[in-house]
């Protein structure tokens, strides 16, 4: 099978990373975010690492699907 240079499973990976990277950035101006309104951030920033690590595996298993095909 032609391998492909894009590897989806390492972008969900970094995404993750990412997201994760924010949240605990964001963890401790949490009293000025709720203040503002924003509290809402740190939790878009939880469900993005949510998201990215069942994008993750999700990546994963059609990879590791794609290659014993």
């Amino acid at each position: 099978m032609e391998q492909h240079p894009f590897d989806a499973a390492r972008m969900f990976l970094v995404g993750t990373i990412v997201w994760a990277v924010a949240f605990v950035a964001l963890l401790p101006f949490a009293g000025r975010l709720s203040d503002a309104g924003r509290a809402w951030w740190i939790w878009a920033c939880l469900a993005g690492v949510g998201v990215g690590l069942l994008g993750w595996e999700a990546a994963r298993w059609v990879r590791d699907r794609s290659i014993r095909e």
